[in-house]
């Protein structure tokens, strides 16, 4: 039976008690273990894929963060000033 296709939802306990419950296609299981470069006969620990989210998130919050202060910093520039 071809499996290349199915997803799986993993339920992974967080610190603060709260459960993370993350649907893991073949291609995000792929992506995860080419990031901390795991072998396919490694396990895969609920730890790699909790901190591949977080890192995942934080970088596009961040990112999404500074391309909007840049373009407030560029709209402030095309702002005309009174007296000028």
């Amino acid at each position: 039976m071809d499996t290349s296709h199915l997803t799986i939802v993993r339920r992974i306990d967080l610190e603060d008690g709260n459960v993370l419950e993350v649907a893991m296609s073949p291609g995000f299981e792929d992506r995860v273990r080419q990031y901390y470069t795991i072998s396919v006969d490694q396990p895969l620990e609920d730890s790699h894929v909790r901190t591949y989210i977080y890192e995942a998130c934080s970088g596009a919050v961040n990112k999404a963060a500074s391309e909007r202060e840049l373009r407030n910093a560029e709209s402030a520039e095309r702002v005309p000033r009174a007296g000028h």
